[in-house]
């Protein structure tokens, strides 16, 4: 779907309907997490498109230096920016200003709060986020066929669809380096009649690397947009059915790593013997559940020798830390400045880390996952990232998803009611499956590939 419209017609407020976007007062923005548009100036018009590969098709597009190496260092590009000059990326709340060249605001969502006790003693024990999440499930009239890694957003997303008995199966994805959550998923769906598919990943998805840049014209940026096809293809999932997923669910409700690492990082005494980490190496190799406690352990290391909360952030994105960007660097000066912005207006910093992921990592990186897998007409249902529940959810205070040093606390209550004794020793985070593609990084096959096809 590639559309052009005039720079006029915009500033009447012509912004076609079918395109999921918002007009308002000469600033075009998107508010669905879901909604992945890109868009470029040409002229008097702009084009916009779902697509790179039909922006490149209409206008051959050039590589921008600066987003390349900032991908290189990070493994994605951060929003509004993509791999290409003066093309970008319209993530939610982000403001294009209809100037030229574009430019570009940050917007928030309309905040929602639980002000009342009861209500947020209903989120806290998560009374009321069952309740939507059943809601939310009960509106397709199929059954699902649930992604189930045994951690605790899957596990909570099968009990609910078991308790309403639309579960089809679910579907589990070997982790070498965790294998014993195979088996623990395995007695879990034994223990309540759930069919169980376990897919071993083949080692090579050169194959599948290449269809999803052909398809995308995007580089590769979450390495489980190549794993999530392949799996649902071995799998030999119905494309009638939604796949049912918990993405979203770390983000939304303080789960991710990064929220405990700031955590750990207002502990004066921790930061102040964590200075040494300026000069220690981030361990590389995480094949093994032994390397990927040595990468955490080095890599949080380094990020609590970080001045200030927003570099301590940007530097625990980083992949490829051995590789260092000029300070000139425009995709990275946007990204601070923008951090600098959201630390000012928001009122925690856990909000800041919700918002980068939500509304800028989650759209340039784990988006792609469902991209190759729903052109094969595989059909994903995503509770999570609904816009009625990112709206009721967003501003949650930190206070009611962490406490009593457990993250994701209404989540954790709540799937441990669907699971006792199971999940008590969760460790799935992150989803990784090694794989390689001809012999060469994901990075380095992706801007291979993508050379060739726009040079």
């Amino acid at each position: 779907m590639l559309l052009k419209i005039s720079i006029g017609e915009i500033l009447q407020g012509s912004v076609p309907g079918t395109l999921g976007l918002r007009y308002d007062n000469n600033v075009i923005y998107n508010e669905h997490i879901r909604t992945r548009r890109f868009i470029t100036r040409c002229n008097d018009h702009v084009v916009i498109s779902d697509n790179l590969s039909e922006i490149n098709a209409d206008s051959d597009l050039e590589i921008n230096a600066d987003a390349q190496d900032f991908y290189l260092r990070y493994g994605f590009i951060a929003p509004p920016f993509t791999l290409y000059k003066n093309v970008y990326l319209l993530a939610p709340y982000i403001g294009v200003v209809m100037s030229n060249p574009l430019t570009f605001k940050t917007l928030y969502p309309v905040r929602h709060s639980f002000d009342n006790e009861n209500a947020q003693h209903q989120v806290e024990t998560g009374a009321q986020l069952l309740a939507d999440l059943q809601h939310s499930l009960a509106q397709n009239e199929s059954d699902y066929q649930v992604l189930f890694s045994g951690g605790l957003d899957s596990s909570l997303l099968l009990g609910i669809s078991n308790q309403l008995n639309k579960t089809r199966c679910a579907i589990h994805c070997f982790m070498a380096s965790m294998p014993q959550e195979t088996t623990k998923a395995k007695k879990m769906c034994a223990d309540t009649a759930t069919v169980f598919k376990h897919v071993s990943i083949e080692s090579d998805l050169s194959a599948v690397a290449g269809d999803f840049i052909r398809l995308t014209l995007e580089p590769v940026a979450d390495k489980i947009a190549l794993v999530i096809p392949a799996l649902v293809t071995a799998a030999k999932a119905e494309t009638g059915l939604a796949v049912l997923d918990g993405q979203g669910a770390d983000s939304l409700f303080c789960g991710l790593p990064h929220d405990k690492l700031y955590d750990l990082y207002r502990r004066r005494g921790v930061r102040a013997l964590s200075t040494f980490g300026t000069f220690l190496p981030v361990w590389k190799n995480k094949s093994s559940h032994l390397g990927r406690k040595i990468y955490r352990a080095t890599k949080v290391l380094k990020c609590l020798a970080a001045p200030t909360p927003a570099a301590m952030l940007i530097q625990s994105l980083a992949e490829d830390t051995a590789i260092i960007l000029p300070a000139d660097n425009e995709v990275k000066q946007y990204l601070e400045s923008e951090l600098a912005e959201l630390s000012k207006n928001l009122d925690d910093f856990h909000l800041v880390i919700r918002y980068l992921f939500m509304f800028r990592i989650l759209p340039a990186r784990e988006m792609q996952k469902y991209l190759l897998a729903e052109s094969l007409n595989y059909a994903f249902k995503l509770p999570f990232l609904e816009k009625t529940m990112v709206d009721k959810y967003f501003y949650l205070d930190a206070s009611c998803s962490i406490k009593q040093g457990i993250y994701k606390y209404p989540i954790t209550c709540l799937a441990k009611t669907f699971w006792p004794g199971f999940l008590n020793s969760s460790r799935t985070s992150p989803f990784q499956v090694e794989f390689t593609t001809e012999k060469l990084t994901v990075k380095q096959f992706s801007l291979n590939s993508i050379l060739k096809k726009t040079q």
